[in-house]
């Protein structure tokens, strides 16, 4: 990790379940649907929104059960440094850590 600027922990995983085409049309998955895994930095709240928007969405339309429940990027970030301290002893190891939830298109 010492020669890593930076690397993105995935915290959370949601899995949005819909098909191909409505995850193609939702600009979220690349632009023809081809990329299916994305995996967002929680500090990036405008693109989280959309994200949980979107699973909300598919959620009401086909009934497959999704966490939608959220925490702040403050409290993400509180939980994982007070882990990487309570393991590692370090805060420079957190320092280079950024908190992200990964979606899958499912």
């Amino acid at each position: 990790l010492t020669w890593l600027r930076s690397l993105k922990v995935v915290e959370r995983i949601v899995v949005i379940h819909t098909d191909a085409r409505t995850g193609a049309q939702s600009g979220l998955f690349g632009l023809l649907g081809d990329a299916p895994v994305q995996i967002i930095d929680v500090a990036d709240e405008v693109q989280i929104d959309r994200f949980f928007t979107f699973a909300a969405k598919c959620y009401d339309e086909n009934r497959i059960p999704v966490d939608l429940q959220r925490d702040s990027p403050d409290v993400v970030t509180g939980k994982m440094r007070q882990s990487i301290l309570e393991k590692y002893k370090s805060d420079e190891i957190f320092q280079k850590l950024r908190p992200a939830i990964m979606f899958r298109l499912c």
